[in-house]
């Protein structure tokens, strides 16, 4: 999802191995086994990292597939759940 509301471009890949974070500032990836947990709450699924980190990502940004393949691919890349909330 574009982050421009917020001054600034994000752009977040997935990929096999991980997800890979990119903004004009930096490049992280991001291991799917250092997701605590994942939640979904109206159009968004957030991946909680820790007792202070999360991330939420707009699931209308998605550039291919649908919402349920991307909770899909989620769960089985995490061995977790997805959590309504």
């Amino acid at each position: 999802k574009n982050g421009n509301e917020y001054g600034f471009a994000l752009r977040v890949d997935f990929g096999e191995e991980f997800y890979t974070s990119t903004t004009e500032m930096a490049q992280i990836d991001w291991k799917y086994s250092d997701i605590a947990a994942l939640a979904k709450t109206g159009n968004y699924i957030v991946f909680v990292l820790g007792e202070s980190q999360a991330q939420a990502f707009d699931m209308n940004g998605l550039k291919e597939g649908t919402a349920e393949q991307f909770i899909a691919f989620l769960e089985e890349k995490t061995g977790k759940k997805v959590q309504e909330i």
